[in-house]
């Protein structure tokens, strides 16, 4: 009698607990209203490369240079090269739109209990039966800190499996010649000189500039310029130095950050993802571009689930479970860029989408998870 009144209240207690049912999104009910969607994060690899980028302009009277100067060093044509200083790989995280899922309390339990979840700003889970202290809790927020000169405009695109867009160049202004010197001289210069009495005249000009310089600083003027003398003396090797450049030319050197984006896709998880082609002469450039060096980026995952016996995916899309949500277990995946035979750069990274989605019991459970990887950082039975 006993036993049977000990079953009775195993029975009664059983039905009184909440029962939860979990099924994969697309096949849930439109008119389904009674639940709650949740995410599971995916991971987005960025490249910001770090590019030197040099210009060179030919001066004006780069012709007279040996005749009216004996300088045999200077530039003789205008060129623009383009180098790879750095790559810096990072990872950001975003909602996996393959891996949604839908979870509601069972019919016969719903006066038991209600759903108690906690999301990111995005919608991707962070818990469930527990409440996080620091929220809010960003799920992408993983870039590092890229120090660069330069304020170019937005230059990103997004790679997929079918990945074709033009990428954009870096539009710079072009630097020869913005000093009012420059414009003044040539424009109160007669027309009917030749180049070459032009460049005559402009070498005149270095030649007094020279002279000023050396009666500065040897003290020809007999003046007391105290202090001034070396912002004078600065000055004048900068005006000698700019009428210089139009026999030498000018070189002008800028460093440019281009932002690449890769969404890896399962399978991948052991080969490489072409990104552009670079030209040393050209920059960045499509694909299928003529010339230039090809840049992969290649993944090399580790095999952390040999032993593990992963879910079926149709089953787990097919069905509905009882009292279970899932989770992601990433990949540790070393992550090079490479550019030819050369490694530009090396990371070991945490992917989501070369891991596995595992179910974990959810009744009387408290569970936190790593926004970033969808992995349960912590586990408590009430």
């Amino acid at each position: 009698m006993k036993k049977m009144f000990f079953c009775f209240l195993v029975l009664i207690s059983t039905n009184l607990e909440a029962q939860y049912v979990t099924s994969f999104a697309k096949n849930v009910n439109p008119n389904q209203s009674d639940g709650i969607f949740y995410y599971l994060p995916r991971n987005v690899v960025r490249l910001d490369f770090i590019i030197d980028q040099k210009q060179e302009f030919k001066g004006p009277f780069s012709d007279y240079c040996g005749q009216l100067l004996g300088i045999d060093n200077y530039i003789k044509s205008d060129r623009t090269q383009y180098e790879i200083k750095d790559v810096i790989i990072s990872m950001v995280s975003e909602p996996d739109p393959d891996a949604v899922f839908y979870v509601t309390v069972d019919e016969k339990s719903k006066d038991a209990a209600g759903l108690n979840f906690g999301f990111s700003d995005d919608g991707i889970i962070l818990s469930f039966g527990s409440q996080i202290d620091n929220q809010p809790i960003s799920a992408s927020n993983c870039k590092k800190e890229i120090v660069s000169t330069n304020d170019e405009p937005d230059c990103s695109f997004i790679i997929t499996k079918n990945f074709y867009q033009k990428i954009d160049t870096v539009i710079l202004d072009t630097i020869i010649d913005n000093n009012n010197i420059f414009k003044n001289f040539i424009q109160n210069t007669e027309e009917k000189l030749t180049m070459e009495e032009k460049a005559m005249s402009v070498v005149e000009e270095i030649e007094k500039i020279r002279q000023g310089y050396y009666d500065l600083i040897s003290g020809f003027q007999e003046i007391d310029y105290g202090n001034s003398i070396k912002y004078m003396a600065d000055n004048l090797l900068h005006l000698e130095n700019e009428y210089l450049c139009l026999f030498i030319g000018k070189s002008v050197r800028k460093t440019v950050e281009k932002t690449v984006y890769i969404v890896p896709e399962k399978g991948q998880d052991n080969s490489s993802i072409t990104i552009a082609k670079i030209s040393n002469s050209d920059g960045f450039l499509p694909e299928n571009a003529k010339g230039g060096e090809f840049v992969k980026l290649q993944f090399q995952s580790s095999k952390t689930f040999d032993n593990i016996n992963i879910p079926n995916k149709d089953a787990l899309e097919s069905n509905s479970y009882l009292n279970k949500l899932f989770y992601r277990m990433p990949a540790t995946v070393i992550t090079k860029v490479v550019s030819g035979n050369k490694v530009l750069s090396e990371e070991r990274l945490k992917i989501s989408q070369f891991g596995t989605i595992l179910p974990v019991p959810m009744n009387k459970m408290k569970l936190i998870f790593d926004p970033n990887t969808g992995q349960i950082i912590s586990m408590r039975k009430e």
